[in-house]
């Protein structure tokens, strides 16, 4: 269980971070892109690895792992688009496959919808500055 989350902390979510700054086209440093894009990668592809086949993070029920997976992933999944990635998530079979099992769950779902809110609100507060 804290390896799946740690991985998600620590080489996922640190990877994806930096990329923020650079969602713009206009000011994005293609490096810093390139850069970052080889380490999430990386990251994702450790998730995918150690990912069971069925059920959540680390059993057939929601657990503190998947509590640490889920945001990230949506961010994952939100924001990667905005790099020409349309399907962040196909590479990695597993992890493909938990995303939609995940968002199935009752309360996964709830926090899902409650982040994607959150995304689609500071987007728009973003736009009329």
């Amino acid at each position: 269980m804290q390896l799946l989350s740690r991985l998600s902390d620590f080489y996922v979510f640190e990877s994806l971070a930096p990329l923020f700054a650079h969602l713009s086209r206009k000011t994005r440093d293609q490096a810093v892109v390139d850069r970052q894009f080889a380490a999430l990668n990386k990251g994702l592809k450790s998730i995918d690895h150690f990912l069971p086949e069925e059920g959540f993070a680390a059993g057939s029920s929601i657990t503190l792992a998947d509590c640490a997976m889920v945001p990230v992933l949506l961010f994952v999944i939100t924001y990667l688009p905005y790099f020409g990635i349309r399907e962040p998530l196909q590479p990695y079979p597993r992890l493909a496959q938990y995303w939609e099992r995940v968002q199935r769950d009752e309360s996964a779902a709830r926090v899902i919808d409650e982040i994607r809110q959150a995304i689609e609100a500071s987007v728009a507060d973003s736009k009329k500055t």
